[in-house]
């Protein structure tokens, strides 16, 4: 049998596991379906509905998403929540409503078990923030340590790519960054270019990882000068792609998972030891020849098997994907903690799960250029479960002609985690540059409150209209939809109200007995308005990607 956390709870979920015959680990769960409004988990993305047990399918693992499922009532309160300890194999989850009995059915399968895998269940009627948070402490105290988190993880990046794409140089990049220095940003991450001339976006001459020199003639003063501005330096790979065009493909092409012909690139395989030494040794000598402060390691969740991947053979010295992409993972961590115990590593969604917290210190939302939306949901469904893993919104990035409101609702939605953002700054007229220079400001001074306390995301089946954050001295409530009444239960020191949303006004709903200045700036942080508003429910004329300060008057 595997363990239970709560043997209480043997009624509601069963445990088959027939390792020697099968090598698959089978848990079983089943609840009635009582006050079950949406199930949340960490890739269904915008979709929280439920779903019949025939439809519902998804495989998880190492590189993708996580073991875990939360089925909740419609104001948020958890009714059972259920993590599997499974960190590196693959787990395929099927379930949803079981329309004969009226419950809710899911069995999980656990590939190439080996051991016992333990089991967290809570059927504690708390909020869904607060379960899922104490799965992820679950997951760190029956797992391998986090990654430690430097300061620099949690300040605001400008990134070459929506910018440039691969139409990047050292000129214009330094450029860009003496603006971005001087707008707040701490982080340069120059992307995908800088390797080749070629610029079609694909992947083709992706595997040498040699400088363009005519693009950058002298890579490490490039760096140093960039770092002298006062930014951290961060580049990018492709870890998995090996270009049909490079000349390490005839080298690598008999150790690849596959072809992906659209990208013109091979899926290395890491269970070549060759493999992962080349992959290590390349990321070692890029950061100790160029000065880099980090590395953005991309497209990891392609190291999956598919029909075409070869089986094992004697060459390779490991027989698990999964793991070898662990190992992998852990060479290179090790490798660039001893040049740099600050070392940056960024990871995007959906490689995001548990075990990679302890080789990445921040996870990025996936590509969702343009999207405040999808910013919003990602950057708070990573909150959820990265515990202190640093949470880094999308880059971004909008029409040169945007209006500053709008701009500030794009970075407003970035404030759960660190913002990034990947424009032209060199053409913004004044209003939008003091836009983005007045949040960027914000965001950093606020950095210990929006980052590092416990995120409180109301309504998860309405994509969190309104969240919370405090800590000893400061309350920020960020309100993503108009409409909503936002409640303010008590005061703090400081105490702000983010207007993350189209339009004018917003509902205010003041405890007995508080009196309070209300200062109302726009999007810029320009003071508009003053007013006393004492117990009571106030509309207030708050714009669109504005803020409200309130300032006790008692005590």
């Amino acid at each position: 049998m595997m363990n239970l956390n709560n043997k209480t709870r043997e009624q509601r979920v069963s445990c088959i596991q027939n390792l020697q015959e099968t090598g698959i680990g089978k848990i079983t769960m089943e609840i009635p379906l009582t006050g079950i409004y949406g199930m949340w988990t960490p890739w269904r993305g915008f979709s929280r509905n439920l779903k019949p047990d025939w439809d519902e399918k998804k495989e998880v693992s190492a590189v993708q998403a996580a073991p875990l499922l939360c089925l909740f009532q419609q104001n948020g309160t958890n009714v059972a929540t259920v993590a599997l300890g499974e960190r590196i194999h693959s787990v395929q989850i099927q379930g949803g409503v079981c329309e004969e009995r009226g419950t809710l059915c899911f069995t999980f399968l656990i590939k190439e078990a080996k051991t016992e895998v333990p089991i967290f269940l809570s059927e504690e009627s708390i909020p869904f923030w607060d379960v899922l948070r104490q799965a992820g402490e679950w997951w760190e105290k029956t797992g391998e340590e986090p990654m430690a988190v430097p300061d620099a993880a949690r300040l605001p990046v400008y990134s070459s790519w929506y910018t440039f794409h691969q139409q990047v140089d050292a000129k214009g990049v330094e450029r860009e960054c003496e603006i971005a220095a001087s707008m707040g940003f701490k982080t340069l991450i120059l992307d995908d270019g800088w390797q080749t001339d070629d610029v079609s976006r694909g992947y083709g001459y992706c595997g040498d990882w040699h400088i363009c020199e005519k693009k950058f003639p002298n890579m490490k003063e490039h760096v140093e000068r960039v770092q002298a501005m006062g930014l951290k330096y961060i580049i990018w790979f492709s870890v998995p792609f090996l270009g049909i065009h490079s000349r390490k493909w005839k080298q690598f092409e008999h150790m690849t998972l596959t072809v992906l012909h659209h990208h013109q690139a091979g899926v290395l395989d890491p269970r070549y030891k060759e493999v992962r030494d080349f992959l290590a040794e390349t990321y070692e000598g890029a950061v100790k020849e160029w000065g880099l402060d980090g590395l953005k390691l991309d497209f990891i969740d392609e190291f999956f098997s598919r029909e075409d991947t070869p089986v094992w053979n004697s060459a390779m010295d490991m027989t698990s994907i999964e793991e070898a992409v662990c190992a992998l993972l852990q060479e290179i961590r090790e490798r660039l903690f001893r040049i740099n115990p600050e070392i940056l590593l960024e990871f995007r969604q959906s490689y995001i799960g548990p075990g990679m917290r302890s080789y990445a210190n921040f996870f990025r939302v996936d590509d969702c250029p343009g999207s405040a939306l999808s910013n919003r949901v990602g950057m708070v469904d990573l909150r959820l479960l990265s515990g202190k893993t640093a949470v880094h919104s999308d880059m971004m990035m909008w029409h040169h002609t945007e209006k500053p409101e709008q701009i500030a609702v794009h970075l407003q939605h970035g404030l759960p985690g660190v913002i990034q953002v990947s424009v032209r700054l060199e053409t913004l007229e004044k209003r939008q540059r003091d836009t983005l220079a007045f949040w960027i400001d914000f965001a950093t001074k606020n950095r210990s409150c929006l980052q590092e306390t416990v995120i409180r995301p109301e309504a998860p089946a309405e994509l969190y209209p309104l969240v919370r954050f405090s800590d000893e001295k400061t309350q920020i409530l960020i309100q993503y939809v108009r409409g909503q009444v936002v409640v303010v239960e008590t005061l703090f020191q400081h105490n702000y109200i983010i207007a993350a949303c189209q339009g004018k006004d917003s509902m205010i709903e003041l405890a007995p007995g508080m009196e309070v200045k209300a200062i109302i700036t726009d999007c810029t942080g320009s003071v508009v308005e003053e007013v006393m508003v004492r117990d009571t429910l106030w509309k207030c004329p708050v714009g669109t990607g504005g803020m409200v300060e309130l300032i006790s008057q008692k005590g």
